[in-house]
């Protein structure tokens, strides 16, 4: 009579392991990315503006003082900025190409 017993030595344990390994990194990494909407819509942190518009925190806000972009100011110091406000600053300084 063979007894055959799990074990953490054992492939397909390991394959297992792996794979829960795998989703965990995948749900780490969804978690880290996920904006909730508050009134349909996404908000942005400043840091997440300066990377995407590839610009620095000073540059943002001169457009803040300049009134460019829209933001709500949250607690003396912190700022979010509508998503589509960002879309409105692109469109608004968007220059087509000339063919």
């Amino acid at each position: 009579m063979s007894s055959d017993y799990l074990t953490t030595e054992k492939e397909e344990v390991k394959r297992i392991y792996d794979y829960i390994a795998q989703i965990e990194k995948a749900i780490r990494i969804s978690m880290q990315k996920f904006k909730p909407s508050i009134c349909d819509e996404r908000y942005l942190s400043g840091e997440e503006v300066c990377e995407l518009l590839q610009i620095s925190s000073r540059t943002l806000q001169t457009f803040r003082d300049t009134g460019h972009i829209t933001y709500i100011e949250v607690s003396g110091r912190t700022f979010l900025y509508p998503e589509s406000a960002l879309n409105d600053l692109l469109n608004k300084n968007l220059h087509p190409a000339q063919i």
